[in-house]
């Protein structure tokens, strides 16, 4: 036996396959392996850093948070001071207050502000002006009187606030001492609860205005330690750009998306990952677009280290996957020799190779196939002799019915020779019933031939329940010449007088519909007995959705079921309705067929068009 190379018959050996398909399996996963790694590399080391410097963005945000809180502070200060309010007061009711007292009050309030002013370093100017716009400015140690007008568009929404301080937006400041400083504002309207309109509602007297400047964003943006290259922006609460360390054309919207920031980026051709965090209470946020090589940097290192670390697998791998080979081929060989002899004829053959892994049963299980071999064809044997037997019994079984229908009419006629009618009608239906059963119970009927044996059906019912029982037939002449699978009526009607009439006093009324519709022929068949209630029915329609027959009750409404959706498809099968104490109807539809031979071929599955 040759175990090297090729057969001497020129065939590839298990050897050579199982070594080609194992370096195969081995290199190709180490390649994916290594560009999978690598990957997942950086898209881990991505959501750390962009977990990492978020959190940095997230931190100047909130020394952002607290300049502003600190602004507000210093804004309600100046709105509480005593001397401030009753400037504002009086200004609103100028007309009421003496010139000098007015003068006074306003010595007062630029105290006050000057005041504040130099207790907190924060704010560049503070201002408060009266509805009528009467200023009074405090900006880097200098008092003025501005103009000032509310109704620009700056401060709208300081115009609807309802006491709460505002956030307003950058611009350049137009007062005295401060034309090319560009600043943004927080202020709030005054509401004077000591003063009162004619309608007993307290009154808004002026405004407090907080002038903070933009160069103090780039303090707060020093706190973040981004890291040399690090473009940071600080955006306000209609995305636009208030201050940045880069440039201000074209900024990529991922950061303004409100924190989603999918995706790398690029300013000026190259990528940076944009993380953001917004500004609590404000509407505003802060971004960063962090170059992307500072998280590349880590993937490459680890890298290099795969590629060495994947060489060497791979070596050791490829020693292993050899010696493997030989290991399995062997009892494979042993296996296949075997089989060779037995499949000759030799059913004495056995392995005797004593193994306690996988080949250990697998040759355990070929000297037990090797021994059950003849009890197999000895079973085959007597197997095709009861085969034969039961034919001969299925020829004796046929003629039983010819005894039985020999029988039945000879019991009949002796009924009419005693003038018994009714007893010869209904042995005459009985006997109808049993051929009809019996004969060709594998091929279609007309429909006509199964409304015949029904009413034979129903007759015998009526000879039974006399005046108790009404049935009504409403069939379409159209229907009666096309073809249907035997005795799916039977079964239905059977259920009627099992279940729908048990312990019913009244008349029982049966009505039978055949219809042609369409393309369709649809079977009803409904009564006036008891009916179900929803519990029964729910439990019936689980029934028939089983594929096994149930071990009880609805058997027969099972048997129908399951013929159709055989015969047919999935969606064709019973429809039940009922209402308790109200009655049955049993409903089901077959594709219309002049042509016995035609109907089977829906029980083949059909490609759609």
């Amino acid at each position: 036996m040759n175990m090297k190379g090729r057969s001497f018959s020129g065939k590839v050996t298990i050897r050579t396959e199982l070594l080609s398909v194992f370096l195969t399996a081995v290199l190709i996963p180490i390649i994916i392996f290594s560009i999978f790694t690598v990957r997942s590399s950086n898209i881990a080391l991505e959501r750390e850093a962009k977990e990492t410097y978020t959190q940095m963005t997230k931190q100047i945000a909130m020394i952002f948070s607290e300049y502003i809180s600190r602004v507000d502070q210093t804004t309600r200060m100046v709105d509480n001071t005593a001397a401030v309010p009753e400037y504002l007061r009086n200004k609103f009711t100028e007309f009421e207050t003496d010139p000098v007292s007015l003068a006074e009050l306003e010595q007062r309030a630029q105290e006050a502000l000057e005041l504040v002013a130099r207790t907190n370093e924060d704010v560049y100017s503070l201002i408060i002006t009266s509805l009528e716009g009467e200023s009074i400015s405090y900006t880097d140690g200098k008092f003025d009187r501005p103009s000032f007008s509310i109704d620009e568009d700056y401060y709208a929404p300081l115009r609807s606030s309802t006491g709460n301080t505002v956030l307003l937006p950058v611009r350049t400041s137009k007062y005295e001492f401060s034309a090319d400083a560009r600043v943004f504002s927080v202020a709030c309207r005054h509401l004077d609860t000591s003063f009162e309109n004619s309608a007993g509602l307290n009154m808004y007297t002026g405004y407090v205005i907080s002038e903070c400047p933009v160069s103090q964003f780039s303090e707060i943006c020093a706190a973040g330690n981004f890291g040399k290259g690090t473009i940071l922006y600080i955006f306000d609460n209609s995305n636009t750009l208030v201050y940045t360390t880069g440039p201000e054309k074209n900024i990529p919207s991922a950061l303004t998306d409100g924190g989603k920031n999918i995706g790398k980026i690029k300013i000026d051709g190259k990528e940076y990952l944009p993380v953001s965090s917004s500004v609590a209470d404000t509407g505003w946020s802060v971004a960063a677009a962090v170059p992307y090589n500072f998280v590349t940097s880590s993937a490459k290192t680890l890298l290099n280290r795969l590629v060495s670390l994947s060489l060497i697998c791979a070596t050791v791998i490829i020693i292993m996957t050899v010696i493997v080979s030989f290991y399995f081929t062997r009892p494979i060989k042993t296996l296949q020799f075997s089989m060779k002899e037995l499949s000759d004829g030799d059913l004495d053959t056995r392995i005797s190779q004593k193994r306690n892994d996988e080949f250990g049963d697998l040759f355990n299980n070929f000297n037990s196939l090797a021994g059950e071999l003849n009890n197999l064809i000895y079973a085959v044997s007597e197997s095709e002799k009861r085969e034969t037997e039961a034919k001969y019994q299925m020829l004796q079984s046929q003629i039983n019915p010819h005894f039985l229908y020999n029988s039945l009419d000879t019991i009949r006629m002796m009924a009419v020779l005693d003038d018994k009618n009714d007893i010869a009608e209904a042995l005459l239906n009985l006997s109808a019933l049993f051929r009809y059963h019996i004969r060709n119970s594998d091929k279609p009927v007309t429909v006509k031939e199964e409304l015949a044996q029904i009413k034979n059906y129903l007759s015998l019912q009526k000879l039974r329940l006399q005046e108790k029982l009404e049935v009504i037939y409403d069939t379409d002449p159209e229907a009666l010449g096309c073809y249907m699978p035997k005795i799916l009526l039977q079964p239905i009607l059977e259920n009627c007088f099992s279940h729908g009439f048990k312990d019913i006093s009244h008349k029982l009324i049966i009505n039978v519909s055949i219809k042609k519709e369409g393309r369709d022929i649809c079977f009803t068949v409904s009564d006036n007995g008891r009916g179900m209630t929803v519990d029964e029915l729910d439990k019936l329609a689980e029934k028939l959705s089983r594929r096994a027959m149930p071990a009880e009750h609805g058997i027969g409404l099972y048997n129908v079921n399951e013929r159709l959706r055989l015969y047919f498809s999935d969606n064709r099968g019973l429809i039940i309705q009922s209402r308790e104490n109200e009655g049955m109807s049993v409903s089901f539809s077959i594709p219309a067929s002049p042509d016995a031979d035609a109907l089977y071929q829906f029980k083949k599955p059909r490609k759609e068009n």
